[in-house]
């Protein structure tokens, strides 16, 4: 009867909604919180929180990805001081570039079934060399990750002007905008941030695809473009060889956040270790015929670097369907400016 008595009534035992995703949250400003970060979470379901393939592949590949739109005009650029006869060594440059990722894909491969929960620089330096590189890489990574957001706002923002030059003079503002929205949808959590940025991702890899198999099978437009005296002179000359290396650094942009997988094994889906295998994979397949084609059809349509429009732009051109050239435009803007936040 003591038991009895003391046991406590059915009425009086708060209820537990266990198919609640997130904790009751009685803080003052529950709601400006909720709105800014999201519902806290239960630590009972951080696990179905973690992304599968579908999911993971365009979070972590976002930055890659979006490199390949400024991958091949950084190329012509440094070409370009050689002058525009030398543009066809854009396409070999791009080949051992190409050859280049997927090394890193075959050596990152390893790196994430040896380290399944992440093995990123500071993880695998310190296990193997010591703290002092651990620490000296994870700078460097800070310092690259900086440089990332001033690289990937600016080609956002690029892209959006190419599209309506008459936002041209409020860069700047649509720059910190950018930052801000973005930053704030990415603090409301991993997974919604990947729903978010999934459907823009897999749309540009598709416009990209279809512009590169679009364009193999259209006529080259005449290029008229003249050798100079000049120029001749110039691409004999010492520096040729320093300028071409100058070019081979400015398209391993086209690199850019493969790292970012080997990092990510806390938040992606049991075996960790199989599905940043499949991520990567994707990338370097996406990457490569991507890339490559890119190249090889602004080199078949004479395009030429342009301070006013991109060379994705001016690529987009000479795809017939303008609905296409419409929708790689507007996915671009969006995942450039995405990828910096997600860095």
């Amino acid at each position: 009867m003591l038991i009895d008595s003391m046991t406590p009534d059915e009425n009086s035992i708060p209820k537990i909604s266990y198919f609640r995703r997130g904790l009751v949250d009685n803080y003052p400003f529950a709601r400006i919180r909720q709105f800014l970060f999201g519902h806290p979470l239960k630590t009972s379901h951080q696990q179905k929180e973690r992304l599968g393939f579908w999911l993971g592949f365009p979070i972590l590949a976002v930055d890659t990805i979006s490199s390949l739109a400024y991958a091949t005009e950084e190329i012509l650029l440094a070409l370009s001081i050689l002058g525009t006869q030398s543009f066809h060594l854009s396409i070999p440059i791009t080949s051992v570039i190409v050859l280049l990722l997927w090394t890193l894909v075959i050596s990152y491969s390893q790196t994430v079934k040896a380290y399944p929960q992440g093995g990123g620089a500071y993880i695998v330096a310190k296990h193997n060399i010591g703290s002092f590189a651990s620490i000296f890489g994870a700078s460097a990574l800070i310092l690259d990750y900086i440089l990332t957001v001033a690289v990937s706002v600016t080609a956002g923002v690029r892209a959006l002007t190419s599209a309506y030059p008459q936002l041209l003079p409020i860069s700047t503002e649509l720059s910190l905008m950018g930052v801000l929205i973005l930053g704030w949808l990415n603090l409301r959590g991993v997974k919604e941030s990947a729903r978010i940025i999934s459907l823009p991702v897999y749309a540009f890899i598709l416009m990209v695809i279809s512009i590169c198999f679009l364009g193999f099978f259209m006529p080259s437009p005449e290029n008229n473009i003249t050798v100079t005296h000049e120029d001749t002179d110039i691409l004999w000359s010492f520096f040729t060889f320093f300028i071409i290396l100058r070019a081979f650094a400015g398209g391993c942009t086209a690199m850019t956040g493969i790292e970012a997988v080997a990092n990510a094994g806390r938040v992606l889906k049991e075996p960790t270790s199989r599905v940043s295998q499949y991520i990567l994979l994707a990338i370097g397949l996406t990457v490569a015929v991507s890339f490559f084609g890119f190249t090889k059809l602004v080199n078949d349509f004479g395009i030429v670097p342009s301070p006013t429009e991109s060379i994705t732009s001016q690529l987009a051109h000479y795809v017939p369907h303008q609905n296409v050239y419409q929708c790689l435009r507007s996915n671009f803007v969006w995942i450039s400016s995405y990828n910096h936040v997600h860095s």
